[in-house]
């Protein structure tokens, strides 16, 4: 089921509503009744009070989805000739290199095959507790099962007891002593609802950094909760039915077969838990029986046009967005606005396969095996003459749940029905911006701000609507598919765009290799005297108050994403690999400690001779995370805790990666084992390198780097060692004088220790001199003695 919450469109647009609307095939709603009728010329289906909306029937008779083979009319495409001719009309000017990318020729010789079946960025962690949540959400619908057996029990004996009275007014007395407990099964539905969507989403955003499984997550709870409403709010009002004291109003002749309280069983529930439909109802139309044959064409389409589109995102949207970056950090908005109309292309294919693989292929084998048979979930959306028209036909599922239990009672409660379609809109902005906002951490209104926009669109489209002749609806069909064509494009922006908080930083473009030890000199946090202070243009204060508002909100996940990227470089300092890996028969030659040797290049292996080993991998990634924490530890009191904390997790997730894939460790007991020991170690190297940090005292510092990077070996060329602590101290001061916004935008990179040669050849005049008593005055009094100020000569 999707959870793109569509809402009804405008006033007039939603009032026109089959159900629901002003006049239906020739009768005229009076005083708030709705007669339902079918076109199929069947019984009317009852007039219902203006109290009891939330048992219309919206699912009166079977229906076939428009684009299946067995349905009844061909559906018009000339929507889509629309968009043909506004794509060919716009491509020339801006679109050219977007349906370029389309080809496989410019694409896979610029940036190569990208789609890798390993790169899959997600923890056990998330897997574990997506896992929980798909088998706990549910949980809620049997919940409200259980609350609605308490209330049929109620009601059961009311009725018995209003059989035994034998005056109106006894009856009367009956119905006033019971309401409290109606008030408490509507209470306790209330609270349940609220558990089923407050608790996945306070995990969600807490807890599983993943978006698409956070999506996954999310979307379920939400989906799961409009039916714990519709279940709730259909059996009260049949429950009223059925205590009125007047005579009730006549029910849809399809609820007949199960009246209430009957169709409180957990069959019941089980089914509607399956369905394809967030409308609750006592009997749905059903099909004859299940065509396996129909079944396994849909479910093979899902699966195809699942590939197609992670595919198409790995290979032709992620470059353009990375593309965009540097563009945006320079504020380039007119280059920004190119690349998301090249975007907006393979946006537009990645939506239409993604509508046809869920709600024509998904929602189509859902409904096969429930044997569902109401299986409109969309119409022709795609020749849509105004906008309202589109979030009326595209996604009928949400569609009806919205006119059914928001804007029906709205209106036959008195509001005007301009007030009523601005309500839906308004329940529906709040559904996406958690649905956006909550798995990408990074809840700052857009996708609100985006729904509610919809509304003036509708207004402005809503005449062309009514225009006579085709013009009117040719050119609102016109600017439904070009506001269309932009919404998908500006989603998928920022959802990429908002891991990287020095994206809307006002600061100014980072050094790309800031801690080279090449360009020690250069401080990141110098401007050009030739470019403006981007903090002073009108971008630049937006942006910088765009960071400002967003807050801690984005702050988990904009730390991981850049402590993504900063991990990234530290292990590729040391990186090696392993050639053996993953070939059948072949095993990785060993050390004489007994571990698999790889194969590394670098200064590290080299100039040290270090091994390519895990072990000496793990050593010098260790010592790199020290040294970025050692800055970030200067980053707000309230920030630190999680960039530490995310750096960390890459570190210990990336190593379990490593002993699974390139060390061929299947058994998770040993991994466990082995990560434990890692850990020990990383908590003695940290003691070790803050000694040195603190102390200020390059012997310290070295002795740390002996233990632990040249594993205390005795063999150890102390021109190494000296350079390798002049190269600590040299990116401890570049991290010195970068600004926070430089350092958490992660684009950083570790120069070449070697360099440091030249500092280390140079001999020190201290060393012809005697030792004084002066020398070991700083020693006992634990200050520094190498003569270097700033931050880092202080305890971390």
């Amino acid at each position: 089921m999707d959870t793109s919450i569509d809402a009804a469109a405008s006033s007039t647009a939603i009032s026109e509503a089959n159900g629901l609307e002003i006049r239906h095939n020739g009768e005229a709603v009076r005083n708030g009744n709705v007669a339902n009728s079918s076109s199929s010329g069947s019984k009317p289906q009852g007039e219902l009070g203006r109290g009891y909306r939330h048992i219309t029937a919206i699912h009166s008779r079977p229906r076939t989805s428009c684009l299946s083979h067995d349905s009844h009319a061909a559906p018009s495409f000339l929507g889509f000739r629309n968009l043909m001719v506004i794509v060919l009309s716009i491509v020339p000017l801006y679109l050219g290199p977007g349906l370029a990318q389309l080809t496989w020729d410019p694409n896979s010789i610029k940036y190569g095959v990208l789609i890798c079946l390993r790169c899959h960025d997600y923890r056990r962690q998330d897997l574990v507790l997506g896992a929980l949540l798909y088998a706990i959400i549910p949980c809620h619908l049997f919940i409200a099962y259980i609350i609605e057996l308490a209330a049929a029990y109620q009601a059961n004996g009311v009725l018995a007891r209003n059989k035994r009275s034998e005056t109106p007014g006894d009856k009367s007395r009956e119905m006033h002593e019971r309401w409290p407990t109606w008030q408490f099964i509507a209470l306790a539905h209330a609270i349940n609802s609220t558990l089923c969507l407050g608790i996945t989403t306070f995990v969600v955003y807490q807890y599983i950094h993943h978006p698409l499984i956070g999506t996954l997550c999310e979307m379920h709870a939400i989906v799961v909760w409009l039916k714990n409403i519709s279940y709730a709010l259909a059996n009260r009002d049949l429950r009223h039915v059925l205590l009125s004291r007047r005579s009730p109003p006549a029910l849809p002749d399809l609820y007949a077969s199960c009246p209430y309280p009957r169709n409180i069983t957990l069959r019941n529930i089980i089914y509607f838990w399956w369905a394809p439909t967030l409308v609750y109802q006592p009997v749905y139309p059903r099909s004859d029986r299940i065509r396996w044959s129909f079944l396994a064409k849909r479910i093979a389409e899902v699966a195809g046009l699942g590939m197609f589109i992670w595919i198409a995102s790995a290979q032709y949207a992620v470059p353009v967005l990375r593309n965009s970056l540097d563009k945006i950090q320079k504020h380039d908005v007119i280059s920004v606005l190119e690349r998301l109309m090249k975007l907006s292309t393979i946006s537009l294919i990645i939506w239409l396969a993604g509508f046809f693989a869920l709600f024509q292929s998904g929602l189509n084998a859902l409904a096969e095996i429930t044997r569902f048979g109401d299986r409109e979930f969309y119409t022709d959306w795609w020749n849509s003459p105004s906008v309202g028209t589109y979030w009326r036909t595209w996604n009928k599922p949400v569609y009806s749940f919205m006119r059914r239990h928001i804007y029906a009672p709205l209106v036959a409660r008195g509001w005007g029905p301009g007030l009523a379609s601005f309500m839906v809109f308004l329940f529906s902005a709040v559904l996406h911006e958690l649905l956006v906002g909550i798995p990408t951490h990074n809840i700052i209104g857009v996708a609100f701000l985006g729904m509610l926009v919809q509304v003036p669109l509708i207004a402005l489209t809503l005449p062309l609507e009514k225009m006579k002749g085709k013009n009117g609806k040719v050119l609102g069909n016109a600017i439904f598919w070009i506001s269309f064509c932009l919404r998908p494009t500006s989603i998928s922006a920022r959802r990429f765009l908002s891991t990287s908080p020095s994206h809307f930083s006002a600061g100014p473009t980072p050094d790309p290799s800031p801690l080279s030890p090449n360009t020690p000199s250069s401080s990141t946090s110098s401007k050009p005297s030739d470019q403006p202070d981007k903090a002073t243009t009108t971008t630049g204060k937006i942006a910088k108050e765009l960071r400002r508002l967003a807050g801690k909100t984005t702050e988990t996940y904009l730390a991981f994403g850049a402590t993504e990227r900063l991990y990234k470089e530290c292990a590729r300092v040391g990186h090696y690999s392993i050639p053996q890996a993953g070939m059948k028969g072949q095993k990785a030659p060993k050390t004489a400690e007994g571990e698999d040797l790889g194969v590394g290049e670098g200064w590290w292996y080299d100039e040290l001779k270090l091994t390519p080993t895990f072990s000496n991998w793990a050593q010098i990634t260790i010592l790199h995370l020290h040294l970025l924490t050692t800055r970030l530890r200067y980053f707000p009191p309230t920030a630190f805790p999680s960039w530490h904390q995310h750096l960390l997790d890459h570190f210990f997730h990336d190593a379990e990666n490593r002993m699974l894939i390139n060390h061929n460790m299947h058994a998770r007991g040993i991994r466990s084992r082995y990560l434990k020991d890692l850990f020990v170690q990383y908590r003695g190297a940290v003691a070790a390198y803050d000694e040195g940090f603190a102390r200020g005292n390059d012997a310290v510092l070295a002795a740390a780097l002996w233990r632990n990077v040249f594993a205390a070996r005795g063999e150890v060329d102390y021109r190494h060692l000296a350079m390798v602590v002049s190269y600590v101290r040299r990116v401890l001061a570049a991290l010195d004088r970068m600004e926070d916004e430089v350092v958490g935008g992660g684009v950083l990179r570790f120069g070449d220790p070697g360099v440091e040669g030249e500092v280390v050849g140079v001999r020190s005049r201290g060393l012809d001199e005697p030792f004084g008593e002066e020398d070991f005055e700083g020693e006992k009094e634990g200050k520094s003695v190498s003569g270097l100020e700033g931050r880092h000569t202080t305890t971390g």
